[in-house]
Formats: structure tokens, sequence, C-alpha cells
């Protein structure tokens, strides 16, 4: 997957300022409003964050 600098230089920035605190809370109803997937991007790679029919959350690469 391609990027453009303005983009990575971004997502740096971004990450950086992240190191700095100590926690973000997200909240699960928020995230999955409007679907029961999520993309995560870390590092060039997608992650899949999926709300089960039951309620859990299950991580994938």
């Amino acid at each position: 997957m391609k990027r453009n600098n303005d983009s990575l230089n971004a997502r740096n920035s971004d990450a950086s300022k992240i190191k700095n605190n100590t926690e973000q809370r997200l909240f699960s109803s928020e995230l999955f409003a409007t679907a029961s997937t999520v993309v995560i991007e870390h590092d060039g790679e997608e992650y899949r964050l999926r709300l089960t029919s039951r309620g859990k959350l299950i991580l994938t690469k």
C-alpha cells in the first residue's frame, strides 16, 4: 500500500503525540455505531476489530 509523504508525516506526528499520553479511552458504542468491524492501520498493516453477535471483541490481522 503506497502513501504520500504528507499522510506518512501526519501519521508519524500523530504517533509521537500518542506516546506522550498514557492512555486514550474509546467507547465501543461509538466505534461500532455504524458497522460491526473497524479497520485499524498500524505500521502499514491493517487489523480488523470485530464485534461479535455475543458482544465480544476479536482483533485479527
